[in-house]
């Protein structure tokens, strides 16, 4: 074969793998992603390759297979380390992360997101730096590691109050008070929980404003007791 045809065909087999996961045919689709993946590697062309590994890596993540997800996931990395693609790097990071997470492999979740973290804090992204913060907060939280969990809220509030973002600081006011109610301080976890609701109905919120004052009304009834 030619180098245009090799780069023919494995097109080709890029667009089958598209359509067969479009209909659900998830096998073929590896199965496509996959030859197109030998393809271009063998053309060592990188950038697609790249495009390959992240398709394998959603494929799997579809059909629940998340340790295949991850092992595409990190062979993708070592590709846009080579492209220098840092902004890709971190959201494959992130990716990662949320697997991790999910497989409560909390360290190496925050290991991941740390990364994406630091890119996003050097680019001065604040939404995203805020949103990364939460990860890291979540993943302390179930970790047990309460004091810690606390601090990254701390910050991420402090962020987010900067902006002026009501419906974010009411998330954070949220995320501190469920902190304080898992240490059993649950007239600070009250408080909090207050806070945030006057801002969630301020912006008529209404999913999250039920939702607070359900938290509210079962911390009232634990002082009670």
């Amino acid at each position: 074969m030619t180098h245009e045809n090799d780069e023919g065909k494995a097109r080709l087999l890029s667009e089958k793998g598209e359509s067969y996961l479009n209909d659900g045919k998830h096998d073929l689709a590896i199965q496509s992603f996959a030859e197109a993946l030998k393809i271009y590697s063998s053309l060592n062309d990188k950038q697609n390759q790249a495009v390959m590994l992240e398709r394998l890596a959603s494929v799997h993540l579809i059909t629940n297979n998340s340790n295949k997800a991850i092992e595409y996931y990190k062979s993708l990395l070592l590709i846009l380390k080579d492209l220098d693609n840092k902004q890709a790097y971190a959201m494959v990071m992130n990716n990662m992360g949320l697997i991790y997470a999910r497989q409560k492999r909390l360290d190496e979740a925050i290991d991941c997101f740390q990364i994406t973290l630091d890119f996003f804090k050097s680019k001065g992204d604040t939404k995203d730096v805020v949103d990364q913060l939460g990860n890291i907060g979540s993943a302390l939280r179930d970790k047990g590691d309460y004091d810690e969990a606390l601090e990254i809220y701390e910050e991420a509030l402090a962020i987010i109050e900067e902006i002026g973002h009501k419906v974010g600081i009411a998330d954070q006011y949220g995320n501190i008070a469920y902190i304080y109610g898992m240490k059993g301080d649950f007239p600070k976890a009250l408080e909090w929980y207050k806070r945030s609701l006057i801002l969630y109905e301020e912006m008529n919120e209404d999913r999250k404003s039920q939702l607070t004052r359900k938290n509210i009304e079962k911390l009232e009834k634990d002082i009670i007791k």
